[in-house]
């Protein structure tokens, strides 16, 4: 009797580590997928955090100049002329009404409506209020002091860069 050596893999062998294979790479898809959203969920709350501290470091100098109410001037203004630097997704001026026509991954200001925008690259897993075009927008606004004050009287309390439109990620 004679023992024959094996000398390569069956087709059965072949077809197991072609479906291990696939049902690994198909995980690894899923899971790239859900780390690209949240790369461009914490890229958008890293820019916002640099704009509110630059818009503060920004009322705090002008408090310390002028007095509180002197911030009234940063109100509604384009946050991005306060950093050091501009994310490389900055646009510049752009009107929010053609959003469509900007692409994705960009930051923006409609100098018109006084509103910063940022267009959404994976649309599939944002939803928000606004129809059209996936994105968020925020304006500078000031924040006042809880109280039984006049609409003339109202106390500032800070400045604070604020979403216009709720939205969430899915």
């Amino acid at each position: 009797m004679h023992i024959r050596e094996q000398k390569g893999s069956s087709l059965l062998e072949l077809v197991f580590v072609v479906l291990i294979i696939t049902t690994l790479m198909i995980f690894a898809i899923n899971r790239i997928q859900t780390l690209l959203v949240d790369v461009e969920k914490v890229s958008i709350l890293r820019v916002t955090g640099a704009l509110n501290s630059a818009i503060n470091l920004q009322a705090a100098e002008i408090v310390v100049d002028q007095g509180v109410e002197a911030i009234r001037v940063l109100e509604h203004t384009n946050p991005m002329k306060f950093l050091t630097e501009l994310p490389h997704n900055y646009i510049g001026l752009r009107s929010d009404n053609q959003a469509d026509q900007l692409g994705t991954s960009n930051w923006y200001f409609d100098n018109k409506e006084r509103i910063l925008g940022y267009t959404v690259n994976n649309k599939q897993h944002f939803e928000s209020s606004l129809k059209g075009v996936p994105r968020a927008r925020f304006r500078v606004v000031l924040v006042y002091r809880e109280g039984n004050q006049s609409d003339e009287n109202k106390k500032i309390q800070g400045i604070v860069l604020k979403s216009l439109d709720e939205y969430r990620w899915k």
